[in-house]
């Protein structure tokens, strides 16, 4: 079997785990917890979906745009709460709308319309979630947030944020470089492998969930 139907098996398979495991347990979840299990819903779904396309020969490059503006809201959502950022309502609705703003000013005067990769919102998510985790576990370390490290989904969620955005930086600057080389796939196959490992966390956060209801 190619590998690569092998990596995007467990790929999809993992996410699917840890999206059942985290609605058997959301009575459980915190809020953090339960927008963190729509992102990983809202992933399975848009995957799904493109390798579906994909296989119909259908242009699927208009899931990325809707996949890319609203992952990048929850994302934002997740950090606002970590935060216990007051006034989040008001948080919520400038993200939006600048959001939506960003995606019109991309496909419009940016030469990324919903026909083509839209690299630059990827680009601009990935430093983004980079930076708000890097400050996250700053406050962490320094206690400055009250919380036990080890035992807090919230901490695992944001180092698997953090992996997974820093690593998808890095492969696409990788792919520029040598999508004429006749060993790209095997540079494919470490992003897809490292993803499967990434999403496998997210999984396993949702089974070992602490079984006490966090606020």
């Amino acid at each position: 079997m190619d590998s690569k139907i092998v990596i995007l098996c467990i790929y999809l398979v993992t996410m699917l785990i840890g999206a059942a495991f985290g609605i058997k347990k959301y009575k459980l979840l915190n809020i953090e917890s339960k927008i963190m299990l729509v992102y990983l819903i809202l992933t399975l779904i848009s995957e799904s979906l493109v390798r579906i396309l994909g296989f119909y020969g259908f242009e699927h490059c208009f899931d990325y745009h809707i996949y890319s503006i609203s992952s990048f809201f929850l994302i934002l959502m997740v950090f606002i709460k970590i935060f216990r950022i007051k006034n989040d309502i008001i948080f919520i609705c400038v993200i939006s709308i600048s959001l939506h703003t960003l995606e019109i000013l991309n496909c419009r005067f940016f030469g990324q319309p919903i026909t083509a990769f839209n690299t630059h919102i990827l680009i601009i998510k990935s430093l983004i979630t980079i930076i708000l985790s890097l400050i996250f576990l700053y406050r962490a370390f320094i206690d400055d947030l009250k919380i036990q490290i080890i035992g807090e989904p919230s901490f695992w969620f944001t180092v698997l944020l953090l992996i997974l955005y820093s690593s998808s930086l890095f492969f696409w600057a990788c792919f520029r470089l040598v999508k004429n080389d006749p060993h790209f796939y095997l540079v494919q196959n470490t992003q897809g492998i490292i993803n499967d490992v990434i999403y496998a966390g997210f999984a396993s956060v949702f089974i070992f969930y602490p079984k006490r209801k966090l606020l």
